[in-house]
């Protein structure tokens, strides 16, 4: 991947190609990359849920506002978060970590974590602001594109998913192959409008 053609060539669509398919090997291939990306708190709580099935689909239309886009990508995939990890199963999340770190690491991070809503919240959007960017920049690299659908009611997704009641949905996204003639939906702000250096 090179990195400075992928963050520029990187846009969010509106309109796919619903003729676009992608292989088994190409959607493992994205999402065993997506599994590297990087969390707030070097804690994976998230989970990809990868839509395919049109059953699964059409279940999911009212929930994101029967957006076009979201019927015309080759696949959604759906970010959820773990929101009990440290009373269920904190060792999946940590499967390559020294036990002796395990031992001293766990017991902070679970205290720090739970009954803190506000604290848990923002970790959870920091890491999934970072891993969605990630998924972005991936499917860019593989010839794909990417568009972040912000408007779905998250219990209807859920619902749709049947989502357990101690996860949470943070992020839709839509992947597949922009229309000819789609339209890239924002444009690069100027550094003298987004840049301040040292202070205001």
């Amino acid at each position: 991947m090179n990195i400075e053609s992928t963050s520029q060539n990187c846009r969010i669509v509106k309109e796919f190609d619903p003729a676009h398919k992608m292989t088994k090997k190409q959607v493992e291939e994205l999402i065993s990359l997506l599994l590297q990306a990087s969390p707030s708190v070097n804690v994976r709580k998230w989970q990809f849920v990868v839509v395919q099935d049109e059953a699964v689909r059409d279940r999911l239309t009212d929930a994101v506002w029967d957006q076009r886009r979201a019927a015309d990508a080759t696949l959604l995939i759906i970010l959820c978060i773990d929101l009990a990890i440290w009373r269920t199963e904190p060792l999946r999340y940590w499967h390559s970590t020294q036990h002796a770190q395990l031992d001293s690491s766990i017991p902070v991070l679970s205290k720090y974590d739970q009954g803190l809503d506000a604290v848990q919240r923002d970790n959870i959007m920091r890491s999934c602001g970072m891993v969605t960017q990630t998924l972005m920049l991936v499917a860019q690299s593989m010839g794909l594109d990417s568009c972040l659908l912000e408007g779905f009611d998250p219990e209807r997704v859920g619902e749709a998913i049947n989502l357990p009641d101690d996860h949470a949905v943070c992020m839709v996204a839509a992947i597949g192959r922009a229309a000819d003639k789609a339209v890239r939906a924002e444009d690069t702000p100027s550094a003298d409008g987004a840049v301040v250096q040292d202070t205001y």
